[in-house]
């Protein structure tokens, strides 16, 4: 499955209260197994409701997981790392459709 940054960037705005625009990017990582919690920082990003963080931290045995995560960045072509995600046994599939 060939995953092209269309598929990934589905960008929303911000506007803070300093006037910057913060770029959202919501999108899914697949995996089992144990989470690669560095890569949220590496990434600058975190789950995107209780259910994605539950995913992260509950049972390991469950097998495949699919967790639903978001950034925002001052950079409107950032995209996730998906080699480094790759390295660590987890793929990132696509973005949320979910706003």
């Amino acid at each position: 499955m060939s995953l092209q940054a269309s598929s990934i960037y589905a960008p929303k705005v911000y506007v803070s209260r300093v006037s910057q625009c913060l770029w959202g990017v919501h999108f899914k990582v697949v995996g089992e197994g144990e989470f690669p919690v560095d890569m949220l920082a590496f990434d600058k990003c975190y789950p995107t409701n209780h259910v994605a963080a539950s995913l992260i931290y509950g049972d390991r045995s469950t097998g495949l997981r699919t967790v639903e995560l978001e950034s925002w960045q001052r950079d409107s072509f950032w995209l996730p790392n998906i080699e480094n995600w790759r390295v660590r046994g987890w793929t990132v599939v696509a973005r949320s459709e979910e706003a």
